[in-house]
């Protein structure tokens, strides 16, 4: 049956609405990019669906900057999951850090 019709479950929509990113934006990045190459979707929308299933955290921090691409958007990502990693170094000097540089990369 599927030799005749194909996989009807193979719904790259469906799989794009239950994205979710549960370990590094890296990765999370890597799997949107697989559904979304197989979608003919607006950037609009694609911007939209990428920050919609980002953490909470992250994503409140990514929408502040209102970014106005996907590429944009996945750099502030990273920039704050690094940021927020704990590797025993000083938090807040790290935000301070990952926020000004957020700020300058803005100005451009």
């Amino acid at each position: 049956m599927v030799d005749r019709f194909g996989d009807i479950c193979d719904d790259p929509m469906v799989e794009l609405m239950r994205l979710r990113q549960k370990r590094s934006v890296g990765e999370y990045h890597e799997e949107f990019d697989v559904i979304i190459t197989r979608l003919n979707l607006t950037q609009e929308y694609i911007l939209s669906c990428f920050l919609g299933g980002l953490k909470k955290d992250i994503q409140m921090m990514v929408r502040m900057f209102q970014p106005n691409s996907l590429q944009r958007a996945f750099a502030l990502a990273r920039m704050y999951e690094a940021a927020n990693l704990d590797n025993g170094l000083n938090k807040s000097r790290e935000e301070s850090w990952v926020l000004h540089r957020i700020l300058q990369w803005k100005k451009y």
